[in-house]
């Protein structure tokens, strides 16, 4: 049998818009990171997703997403709601496809 490195394995990113915090290279990183944001921001719920960079499928990045699979102003609502729950100031929105 053959095993996944823990390093490429997340979800992928549902399509449509998703408010992001983070992108990390490697995945103990990016479990780190989401550690702290609970630890600092409770009514977050943040989650590890896989995506690549330019249609690069060998990078893998591993992003901390807050809601994803959303509509543009779905997503802009989610992000106010964010940093009005204390969350970190530079998460924004990115379109996945």
């Amino acid at each position: 049998m053959t095993e996944t490195p823990a390093n490429t394995t997340a979800p992928a990113i549902p399509r449509g818009w998703a408010v992001v915090d983070s992108i990390y290279a490697d995945r103990p990183e990016a479990e780190r990171r989401v550690t702290e944001i609970r630890a600092q921001h409770s009514k977050l719920n943040p989650r590890i997703f896989s995506g690549s960079t330019a249609g690069n499928t060998a990078v893998a990045r591993f992003l901390i997403v807050y809601s994803s699979g959303l509509s543009e102003t779905q997503a802009k609502r989610q992000l106010q709601r964010a940093r009005g729950s204390g969350g970190p100031r530079d998460i924004r929105i990115m379109r996945f496809r």
